[in-house]
């Protein structure tokens, strides 16, 4: 069996100088560095500078970081578009991505300023600063910091999980890096957040828009949550690339058919969208049109009090006027009669 060199370097061979597997393995056991850090180093990034070195290790890391967040991110995609259906918390994809999120947010995180706090700030008070510019992100916060949680991770997971059902974490993420004075306080200068991969990641989660999770927040996965990531799903054999490609013809044919149906059902609402709206153009101008007759109406019934109100007044003036003109008539009457007795009497005496 072929021997394995140490982590310091050398060549591997099969020399008495170079230890076996097993020898490694205890080595590594009782020296405390357990295994090699593949995807982040351990250390914070002010230790790694204090160790110095030619190579920029941080660099690498976002560069692992972002190219390992992208093909998770289209695994993820590629499921919810294969199956058409939510993606839940069993679905492998989203727990790795998650993972991998969190693991590129915690990149570079600053030590505490206080000696009484040890360690590294904690991503949990970088969350909490989203809802300061962005209204929606109050409310997720609000409601993880209620959860029934032991730790400021488990917040911290409770909080991305709400927000990728939100379909807003790649926005969260995005007005993150562009708060360059909040991010100075939080992180490293070379940190992922604070560098141009920043803006890679957040347009990768941004892709998770079109995607409809549902979500059970567990109290004991979210404190103490699995963070190896299965590397085997993305990587690719040379005798399985043909196999592959196959494979992925269906499968695009299926998703192309899918799409195509999803398109011809998004026209069809946009179209009964339009109907709507013209429906509701019309109804509200019948509305307004009825309420002007409605007050039309009201006048003509008030002009129309107004005019029988005035008849009524003018028979009340022309029956007065003709109990007037009788009166007179007969008041005149009874003049003539009067004038005409004495001329009657001078005629009888004659």
């Amino acid at each position: 069996m072929t021997s394995y060199t140490s982590l310091g370097g050398g060549s591997s061979s099969s020399s008495p100088s170079t230890p076996s597997h097993g020898t490694w393995l205890r080595r590594q056991s009782t020296e405390g560095d357990a295994w090699p850090d593949l995807l982040v180093d351990r250390r914070s990034l002010q230790e790694r500078r204090e160790v110095g070195g030619s190579a920029d290790p941080a660099a690498t890391e976002r560069r692992n970081l972002v190219a390992l967040t992208q093909l998770v991110v289209k695994a993820t995609v590629d499921q919810s578009l294969r199956f058409g259906r939510q993606v839940d918390q069993d679905s492998p994809c989203l727990h790795q991505l998650f993972v991998l999120v969190e693991l590129a947010l915690r990149h570079g995180l600053r030590p505490r300023r206080l000696a009484l706090l040890q360690g590294r700030r904690d991503l949990w008070e970088l969350l909490q600063t989203v809802g300061r510019w962005e209204a929606a992100a109050a409310g997720i916060t609000s409601t993880a910091r209620d959860l029934p949680l032991r730790s400021p991770c488990g917040r911290a997971r409770a909080w991305l999980r709400l927000a990728t059902m939100q379909k807003k974490l790649g926005d969260y993420v995005k007005g993150l890096v562009e708060k360059r004075e909040v991010l100075v306080e939080y992180y490293e200068p070379e940190a992922l957040m604070m560098s141009e991969e920043g803006h890679l990641l957040a347009g990768l989660l941004t892709s998770l828009n079109i995607v409809d999770c549902n979500l059970w927040l567990r109290e004991e996965e979210l404190d103490s949550q699995e963070t190896v990531i299965d590397l085997s799903q993305y990587l690719r054999r040379k005798e399985d690339i043909g196999r592959e490609e196959e494979v992925g013809e269906v499968e695009e044919r299926d998703i192309t058919t899918v799409i195509d149906q999803k398109n011809y059902i998004e026209e069809m609402n946009r179209n009964l969208a339009a109907n709507v709206t013209n429906l509701s153009a019309r109804v509200e101008t019948l509305t307004n049109t009825n309420a002007l007759m409605r007050e039309d109406l009201a006048i003509s019934k008030r002009k129309a009090a107004g005019l029988e109100q005035e008849q009524e007044g003018l028979r009340a003036e022309v029956d007065r006027q003709g109990s007037l003109a009788t009166l007179a008539g007969a008041a005149g009457a009874e003049h003539q009669v009067a004038a005409m007795e004495p001329s009657a009497a001078s005629v009888a005496v004659e």
